[in-house]
């Protein structure tokens, strides 16, 4: 028997060793002890190529820089389950696959499915860039999404998260679910558009007092307070047209930021 309790006793003491057990009050957080794994990838890309980047869970931030490569650093998270108060989490870290695709003018960058379908798992993005650059797909769930420092074009489809656009100039396309939007748009371009669409939260645009634009926006059950003139008639060809839609949500457009 005191051979049998000893053994008992060593194979609960490695258990307890290997994991930790937390009772968890709320529904989901980024655990700040929780394991972290890492991928760094800097490959070439000239100004005025694409860029596309599909994640489900994690912040995404893009910023431009004078080089013409990509700078991909991503950083992997085992957050907190939705649904379970209990969770037991070993301490190895996490593998972290990011699948990237390449074409002589294109990158394409994907969090592994397998990730994406985890909702424990989040994934960080900071990207660098170059300044002429086209954003044609930032797909995320849920999370923030930042892109400062960039001319060119940007399409973003984000499900829940905060999406913030600095110092850009050029093609602006938001789909955002639950949210706010805040961008700053600058040397608009007759060829250039601007559309931008929220379910659930707040528009804030910021244009140059110059800005010859032929401006829509919809607000059904919010308030539209603009320092431009609105209007959907007949313009001249040369104005840039922007398009605004907050459906529960206020919309703010400014001349220049306060």
């Amino acid at each position: 028997m005191k051979k049998v309790f000893f053994l008992c006793s060593l194979l609960s003491f490695v258990f307890l060793s290997a994991c930790v057990i937390a009772v968890v009050d709320y529904p989901y957080s980024e655990g700040r002890w929780m394991p972290k794994s890492s991928f760094t990838r800097t490959l070439t890309l000239k100004p005025g190529g694409a860029v596309s980047l599909e994640n489900a869970r994690g912040n995404i931030e893009i910023e431009g820089w004078d080089e013409e490569k990509v700078e991909i650093s991503a950083e992997g998270k085992r957050g907190y389950p939705p649904s379970r108060r209990l969770y037991v989490s070993t301490w190895r870290q996490p593998d972290l696959e990011i699948r990237i695709k390449t074409t002589p003018d294109s990158i394409s960058i994907e969090t592994d499915p397998t990730i994406q379908k985890d909702d424990t798992r989040l994934v960080n993005y900071v990207l660098r860039v170059p300044q002429s650059i086209r954003l044609q797909s930032i797909r995320n769930r849920s999370g923030d999404i930042r892109v400062a420092d960039l001319y060119g074009g940007i399409d973003v489809d984000l499900e829940e998260g905060t999406v913030r656009i600095e110092n850009f100039s050029g093609s602006v396309d938001v789909r955002l679910g639950n949210g706010d939007v805040e961008a700053e748009v600058l040397d608009l371009r007759p060829e250039d558009e601007v559309q931008i669409t929220t379910e659930r939260g707040d528009i804030r645009l910021y244009l140059e007092p110059q800005a010859d634009i032929r401006l829509e926006a919809s607000a059904p059950r919010g308030s539209i307070l603009s320092d431009f003139d609105l209007g959907k008639e007949e313009e001249p060809a040369q104005k840039t047209r922007l398009s605004l839609t907050a459906l529960n949500g206020d919309i703010r457009i400014k001349k220049g930021k306060e």
